[in-house]
């Protein structure tokens, strides 16, 4: 009996061991980033961190350093100070091969409008070192599932908002990121294609990627993040559950009323095929 018990605490032990290993091993860790302009602090010595399979809500008014923070993380501004440790290194040792696990959908878009959709798409697929017989499908599927099949050999400048910021989350998805970061990531995108990337962030995280949702809408955190962060002036001013920033009323969400009117299998099979494109 004694033996067993020594046995079943030394499992107990070593699986605990290993969880905290696999959870830390996957943890992005942001401490006391600052980054100044013209040395007015945009964002101030903030720290937040996230694991494997969570979403995480960056949350704040304009202004408040939300973009600052994802640049950063996205590896496009340089931090004036503080550090940003991915699986335990410090990405800016090796800071390329850190990018080439990040997914970034920027707010406003700096996509070249002289190209297609399926040109663009190509570029970026081409700097992550997609063969060209894997990426050309990958750019159909996604054109597919996002509805652009269509219009993807025709210039960006001719496409709406909503198309463009369609375009880039595929940009963004096409070489399977670890890490997704996201600047107010519903905004601009019609119903559909918004439960579909709501679904699709959910099941990503389900599968152990890590995902930032920088925002102005707390209802986006209520909907689709595990955790919420909130910034305020560049300073961090609250690291919470998401279920704790307010208690919601005791009434369907309007997203819960609206999904009953369109084919929610419909939305489940795309998402999939998304994935399966990602993983291709």
């Amino acid at each position: 009996m004694i033996e067993m018990a020594l046995c079943l605490k030394t499992y107990r032990l070593t699986n605990g061991l290993n969880l905290i290993y696999y959870y830390i091993k996957g943890m992005l860790e942001i401490r006391e980033l600052s980054k100044n302009y013209n040395h007015i602090p945009a964002i101030n010595q903030v720290s937040f961190s996230i694991h494997k399979g969570e979403i995480l809500a960056l949350l704040g008014p304009e202004n408040a350093g939300k973009t600052t923070i994802l640049k950063i993380l996205a590896g496009i501004l340089e931090p004036s100070s503080g550090q940003i440790y991915y699986q335990r290194k410090n990405i800016f040792e090796d800071l390329n091969e850190y990018k080439g696990r990040i997914g970034f959908v920027p707010e406003q878009s700096d996509i070249f409008p002289h190209l297609s959709a399926f040109e663009y798409l190509q570029f970026v697929g081409r700097l992550y070192l997609i063969p060209d017989h894997i990426l050309e499908d990958k750019i159909h599927g996604l054109m597919k599932q996002f509805s652009l099949v269509n219009d993807m050999h025709l210039p960006i400048s001719s496409y709406s908002t909503g198309m463009v910021k369609k375009v880039m989350i595929s940009s963004a998805l096409i070489h399977n990121p670890d890490i997704l970061l996201l600047d107010e990531p519903l905004l601009d995108l019609d119903f559909n294609a918004t439960l579909i990337l709501q679904d699709l962030l959910r099941k990503l995280a389900d599968a152990g990627k890590k995902i930032i949702c920088a925002s102005q809408v707390l209802e986006v955190a209520e909907q689709l993040c595990t955790h919420a962060i909130i910034i305020n002036k560049g300073i961090l001013v609250s690291n919470n559950l998401t279920k704790e920033l307010r208690n919601l009323l005791d009434l369907p969400l309007l997203e819960t009323i609206l999904k009953k009117t369109i084919q929610q299998k419909d939305i489940e099979k795309s998402v999939e095929d998304i994935i399966a494109i990602m993983q291709t």
